[in-house]
This record gives structure tokens, C-alpha cells and sequence, in this order.
């Protein structure tokens, strides 16, 4: 629990990478023979922008065992963000503008 297990970009913070991880430890258990067919996706805000405090729900974590869904945790940040000086929030915002996806 509490290791990083990704990492996102962050918009006009002190940081710009924010360590992403669970809560508590993650335990799975599936019939015998079925470990290859798991897949865990991550579903992650949009955009993240700073200030962004430690403990923060910022996406999800989802296990799936073919179709099925076995279990849903929130992905956390691990460490806060604070917003970073001016003129980094003044570059992140223009590069956010032209480059808004």
C-alpha cells in the first residue's frame, strides 16, 4: 500500500509529476488457471492541475477478469502538489490553450 504504481503529468504545480498509488494493499483472487486473462486499467482525470493535496481520489483502478469486473479502488495522489510560481502556471495555461485535447 502507498507505493507508487503510476505516475501523471501535473498543470502549473511545484511538480510536475505526481505519484499515483492505492490506499491499501490490492488482493485478487481468481479460479485457477485464469491469472493470464486478468487485466488491470486505470482511468485518470483529465488535466490534472495543482494545487493537488496527498491523499487526493484522482482515477481508478479497475481489475477485470475477462468481462467482469472484480473489483474497483481509487488511485490516489501520494505526495501533494502546490501550485507552482507565476510564470509556470502562466506557461502551463498557454501551452493547456493551444494544445487542449
Amino acid at each position: 500500500a502507498r507505493e507508487p504504481i503510476n505516475t501523471e503529468k501535473v498543470w502549473q504545480g511545484s511538480r510536475d509529476q505526481l505519484p499515483l498509488g492505492l490506499e491499501t494493499a490490492l488482493y485478487v483472487t481468481v479460479p485457477k488457471g485464469q491469472y493470464d486473462h486478468l487485466k488491470a486499467t486505470m482511468q485518470i482525470n483529465k488535466h490534472l492541475t495543482a494545487p493537488i493535496m496527498e491523499g487526493e481520489a484522482i482515477g481508478t483502478l479497475k481489475i477485470n477478469l475477462e468481462n467482469e469486473t472484480l473489483l474497483e479502488r481509487p488511485l490516489i495522489a501520494l505526495s501533494t502538489i502546490d501550485k507552482g510560481n507565476l510564470l509556470k502556471k502562466w506557461v502551463d495555461q498557454v501551452f493547456l490553450l493551444f494544445n487542449n485535447k
